[in-house]
């Protein structure tokens, strides 16, 4: 679905008066990554067509490749990376971010 596709279908005449229209606008700024709120993903997802939750359609392509990248590796790799992982990445122990 193009982003004119799915604004069209968001604006539809025929839906509930409750919903608020949505601007093309807005709709380029969910493609750059600003997360919608819960309201506006659930019609997100509806305009998709999915019955899915919507923050799994919604989520950074990012998280589709790790989940591949770690699928089907065995429990010493995983264990592996992890530790790598946590070298690499170490959190401030006051705050728990990322340094």
């Amino acid at each position: 679905m193009t982003p004119a596709e799915l604004l069209e279908v968001l604006n539809d005449p025929e839906r509930s008066s409750s919903f608020t229209s949505v601007d093309k606008s807005q709709v380029y700024r969910w493609i750059k990554g600003q997360m919608p709120n819960p309201m506006m993903q659930a019609r997100i997802a509806a305009a998709l067509g999915s019955e899915d939750d919507p923050s799994i359609i919604l989520r950074p392509p990012e998280m589709d490749w790790m989940s591949d990248f770690f699928r089907d590796r065995s429990r010493e790799e995983l264990e592996r990376m992890k530790t790598m992982l946590e070298a690499a990445f170490p959190k401030d122990q006051k705050t728990g971010t990322e340094r």
